[in-house]
């Protein structure tokens, strides 16, 4: 079947494709089948581009990357696109392979940098010592390789931070799902939101100051996006808690005393991934909750125009180096105890948002049964009918006193209960609204419930009496 366009992958021209002479493959590039070996070469001075060999269990895929250039990328693309693809890296301008598990190998002639420490680097490709590289079309999925980062270029301590950057099965990407919404990885959200993000990340590669606040209610995804996001640009994840921090200097470090006394300074995972200035994106998760407002003076030189900041009694500066984009999120609404106000000048360093919210029925629905495999999608959409209804509700005194609210998160947590232990929607219901709701918003929530999946268990309050128990305490006695 024609791929790119209009040409065949290798599996097709196998089958296709008459033995002998090379047959033109686009306007750059020709084919030849040699027994079971299939040939890509340039049109232009015939110089063998790639090869597929099937004659193997696994067909045997090799590349040579120096030889690509901007006109044999779509051949090669073409008829490798069954196993990988080669993308341009963008700080280099070197061609990469990136095979079906998202692992991205080093270019042809230049092997991968060894790390500074033993623990693993932030990008480890596969080192390539042959003129050629060889790609695995099986996937390699490596949980959570540590970050090693110097301090210094004059033999600073080695220290090891642990950062997400792998991911299940296939790299996440960016897709369109409807004329409305995109998917960005596993989360659901408006294309415009999307577009602002790659905006971001765009401003960022070039150098420019462009923070990204993500608000909105809690359960709606806004940490699990950030993380997303960063996995569908193939770079590391760092989430830095905002509850953890109690002072600006808390962002990057302090003087300790080392085991022979001497005070020495001891930089934060914050800072020590800012110092490394790998292309990554770093997320304040939940950036209105530090002890104070003025914890976050910390941030104004680092996200502002000159992206440099001199903590007190720092060793050196920190520059926010291009390609690392700064994410926050944040809970906005009067049912958020324990926050701070965020500081006008604070959310202008943050000066692109995404406003994320709890989806129509259909995609919140689908949201479930993605989250929860084996759910039917009758139960699914009833699940978003009893949150909807009590979102519309949840400002109403009488009914929600708590005015606390069903979200996205919670219905995955019930959506798996039901899945996995196989209990009866109800039973699932019930045992995560007791926990997340208080005693005087039940009566209105059983309404809810009820509406769509039939009457609610007795109340706890409420039971009638056994008249077995006394019995059965005798008999134990």
């Amino acid at each position: 079947m024609p791929n790119v366009k209009g040409l065949d992958t290798a599996p097709a021209l196998l089958t296709s494709l008459t033995p002998g002479e090379p047959t033109a493959y686009g306007p750059h590039a020709t084919v030849a089948l040699t027994g079971q070996m299939l040939t890509l070469a340039a049109a232009k001075g015939g110089a063998v581009i790639a090869t597929v060999n099937f004659a193997t269990t696994k067909p045997r895929v090799k590349a040579d990357l120096r030889r690509i250039d901007g006109d044999t990328i779509t051949p090669v693309n073409a008829l490798l696109s069954p196993y990988g693809k080669v993308k341009m890296y963008w700080r280099t301008k070197e061609y990469r392979w990136h095979p079906v598990d998202g692992t991205a190998s080093a270019p042809v002639g230049q092997p991968a940098a060894a790390p500074a420490a033993p623990a693993a680097p932030v990008v480890s490709p596969a080192a390539v010592t042959a003129a050629t590289a060889t790609v695995a079309p099986a996937a390699v999925v490596q949980p959570r390789p540590a970050v090693t980062i110097r301090v210094n270029a004059a033999g600073g301590k080695g220290v090891t931070i642990a950062t997400e950057r792998t991911f299940e099965g296939r790299q996440p990407t960016v897709k369109r799902a409807t004329k409305t919404y995109s998917q960005v990885g596993q989360v659901m959200l408006p294309h415009t939101d999307v577009e602002t993000l790659e905006i971001a990340w765009a401003l960022r590669q070039a150098g420019d100051p462009a923070g990204v606040l993500i608000t909105g209610p809690a359960g709606t995804a806004k940490t699990r996006l950030a993380q997303e996001f960063a996995f569908t640009k193939g770079v590391p994840f760092l989430k830095v808690d905002g509850a953890a921090i109690q002072t600006s200097a808390d962002w990057y470090g302090q003087f300790i005393q080392d085991p022979t006394g001497t005070w020495v300074w001891e930089w934060t995972d914050f800072a020590l991934a800012i110092l490394r200035g790998d292309p990554m994106v770093i997320l304040i998760d939940e950036i209105n909750r530090p002890e104070n407002e003025r914890a976050l003076n910390g941030l104004m030189g680092l996200a502002d125009w000159t992206a440099t900041y001199k903590p007190v009694g720092a060793p050196q500066a920190l520059h926010l180096p291009p390609g690392i984009l700064l994410m926050a999120t944040l809970n906005e609404g009067v049912e958020y105890v324990g926050t701070v106000e965020v500081d006008a000048a604070v959310r202008d360093r943050f000066s692109w948002g995404v406003r994320m919210d709890y989806s129509v029925e259909v995609v919140e629905a689908r949201i479930l049964m993605s989250q929860a495999p084996g759910l039917d999608k009758e139960t699914a959409k009833r699940l978003v009918r009893v949150a909807a209804s009590q979102r519309a509700k949840r400002d109403d005194d009488t009914l929600f006193p708590s005015h606390n609210v069903l979200s996205t998160r919670t219905l995955i947590s019930i959506a798996r209960a039901i899945t996995l232990t196989k209990c009866e929607p109800t039973v699932a219901i019930w045992a995560a609204v007791r926990g997340r709701f208080i005693r005087e918003d039940e009566a209105a929530m059983g309404v809810l419930i009820e509406a769509q999946f039939g009457a609610a268990p007795e109340s706890l309050d409420n039971l009638p009496d056994d008249d077995d128990i006394e019995a059965f305490m005798a008999a134990n006695d």
